[in-house]
This record gives C-alpha cells, sequence and structure tokens, in this order.
C-alpha cells in the first residue's frame, strides 16, 4: 500500500498513546524512550523554525486552534469565537480549567503577550499582525481583536500547524524579546519539560502533566482531545544506526534486526537497514501537516516482526504492543500499515 495513501487512510492524529494496559494508578511508571531524527538544542520554538524546537513546542505548550486532518482549523484553547458582520472585531473565550504547570491558570494576558511575541517574529504572524489594530482583554479568560480592515488570516495564522507556532506561554515569558531566547520553559501542554535531566547531545525528557484538560472530542490531526496515559517520555540520541537496530536485550532466538528494547521507538528508522532485515513498519504519525495539498508525517517508527517468519500474528500482536507504547498514535489498524 502507498504511505502517503495510507498516512491520508488511517492518521487520526495528535492523541497520546494509550498505555500498556489501563491498569490501576499504582502501577509501574510507564516510560516511552524515543530516537528522534535530530537533537533537541533549542528549547524557545518562537526563537527558532528547527523542527525540533517545534515538536517539543506541541509536547509543552497548546496553541489556540488546530489544523485538523482534513486541513480545517479548529478550536483548541479556545472554546468559542464569534466574529462581527463587518470582519473587524473578533471576540474570543478560552476554555475552562487550563493551566500552566506551574498551577496558574491560563489568562487573556498570557495569550496577548504571546501572540505579540509571535507576531514580532513569525512571517505568518507579522502578515495577520498587520491587520490588528489591537488585541484587548475583555475579560479573565476573553480577549478581543479590533481590525484596521477585515481579512481572512486570522484564524488561518492562529491555527497554523508548523514554524513559528503560536504556542501560549505565560505572560511573564512571553515578555521575553523576540530576538532572545526563554529560560523559563513552563507551558500548559500535556507535557512538562524535565530541564534538569535535559542533557543536549543525549536526551530530553518530558512527564506527564496531571492537571491538563485535553478537549472532549477525539484527537484529529492537531485538533482534539489530547489525552496522556504515559507517565514520561524520553527523547534519546542515537545516531549511529547499527546502534540503533541491535536488539541486544531479546533472547537469542528473537528475530534479528529490531529495535532495542532500551529504545520503543524511532522517529525515522535507516531505510538501508529495514530491507536488509525484512521488516515491516508499524508506524503512527503524531504530527500530519497539510500545506499546499502535500501531505507530510512525522513518524515514530518501530520495526515489526519479520514479515518471512510466515505469521502474520505475531506482527499484529507487536504492532498492538507498539500501539499501546506510542505517544502520540493514530488510529490505524495494525494490519494495514
Amino acid at each position: 500500500m502507498n504511505l502517503i495513501h495510507t498516512f491520508r487512510k488511517t492518521v487520526t492524529g495528535l492523541a497520546v498513546a494509550v498505555a500498556l494496559g489501563a491498569g490501576p494508578a499504582a502501577q509501574a511508571e510507564t516510560v516511552l524512550t524515543v530516537n528522534m531524527h535530530s537533537d533537541l538544542k533549542i528549547v524557545d520554538p518562537i526563537w527558532t523554525t528547527a523542527y525540533m524546537s517545534r515538536n517539543y513546542g506541541y509536547m509543552v505548550y497548546d496553541t489556540l486552534f488546530a489544523m485538523n486532518t482534513k486541513g480545517e482549523i479548529k478550536p483548541q484553547m479556545v472554546s468559542e469565537y464569534k466574529v462581527s458582520d463587518d470582519g473587524l472585531t473578533y471576540d474570543f473565550t478560552l476554555r475552562d480549567g487550563l493551566k500552566f504547570h506551574d498551577g496558574a491558570p491560563v489568562t487573556s494576558k498570557d495569550v496577548i503577550a504571546s501572540l505579540k511575541r509571535w507576531g514580532a517574529k513569525d512571517a505568518m504572524g507579522q502578515k495577520m499582525m498587520s491587520y490588528v489594530k489591537d488585541i484587548t482583554a475583555t475579560g479573565d479568560n476573553s480577549f478581543r481583536f479590533s481590525m484596521n480592515k477585515p481579512t481572512g488570516l486570522v484564524i488561518a495564522a492562529l491555527g497554523k500547524p508548523s514554524s513559528n507556532v503560536p504556542f501560549i506561554m505565560p505572560e511573564r515569558v512571553a515578555a521575553t524579546p523576540p530576538g532572545e531566547q526563554i529560560t523559563d520553559y513552563t507551558g500548559s501542554g500535556p507535557f512538562v519539560f524535565l530541564k534538569d535531566e535535559w542533557k543536549p547531545g543525549d536526551k530530553a525528557e518530558f512527564a506527564k502533566f496531571q492537571d491538563y484538560v485535553p478537549r472532549d472530542e477525539p484527537g484529529d490531526g492537531l485538533a482534539g482531545g489530547k489525552v496522556v496515559h504515559v507517565d514520561k517520555v524520553v527523547w534519546k540520541v542515537i545516531r549511529d544506526a547499527q546502534t540503533l537496530s541491535q536488539d541486544r536485550n531479546d533472547p537469542p532466538a528473537a528475530p534479528s534486526g529490531v529495535i532495542a528494547r532500551a529504545m520503543d521507538e524511532a522517529e525515522q528508522p535507516v531505510a538501508t537497514i529495514a530491507p536488509q532485515s525484512r521488516r515491516r513498519f508499524a508506524m503512527a504519525a503524531i504530527i500530519t501537516l497539510t500545506m499546499v495539498g502535500v501531505w507530510g508525517a512525522i513518524l515514530y517508527a518501530t520495526f515489526g516482526p519479520d514479515v518471512g517468519a510466515g505469521n502474520p500474528a505475531t506482527f499484529d500482536a507487536r504492532a498492538d504492543d507498539i500501539r499501546g507504547k506510542i505517544v502520540m498514535v493514530s488510529s490505524a489498524n495494525p494490519a494495514e500499515v
């Protein structure tokens, strides 16, 4: 099956994985270790357009709007909004229960400061801001765009899926000049960045944010509910393809070439390894981008059992285990991948 077709058919988007069995809270901590395509070096997704920083942003922060798999912009942190008949006023209301990782509520002041910093840095944000006369708070959880003239850019810009994404930060953090990098990494997204565990060139760690309130609707692309069922995610840097593919922790009888058990997922498995080990991939898209009619997906992929082993059921069982651990997973039927 054509992979692009598969992505279009099966990716339902940004939903955080079902844990390894929905057991009681007292069970052992679930940790997902992932080999990403690159090292996380910059943790300010407004200061840089680097994709690793953008991916980090989706883990740690949240957005007012988000794009679904149909390319439609849907409310995310926003509960409702209204546009005046003349297109000169946009009124927005935030969802109830939104909190930053330090326990403070997300307010309209945080939103306004974040949008101003993003709008000074991002090209699409700059263009949108050229139509904006003012952004004002109309309440603790509501704000208004007053426009110089009507434009169709507002919702599209607030829901843009890739760098620079208009992530919402606390007002004190967003007060950082756009030409300087932030030093406070407090967000309101589904994961908390563990700064003290961050070792550039080695690993970055994220813990489940217990007070995150996902939307009620199912995840769809970057839109919808982000429901977390793993306790921690570790992005591990392994640059050597052979090391990544070693099966050093499996019993000797296990098929060769599977990813080491210490590494649950790889975002970009090396193409030359797959044919040598005759593996199928069990793929799960965490972010689906629809831009100019081109579909792309950032993947966590894990080698499945040997296709030549002749037992499709073993592949399905392994794929189901994988799907239970992936951080942000599609609802694809593993047999279709």
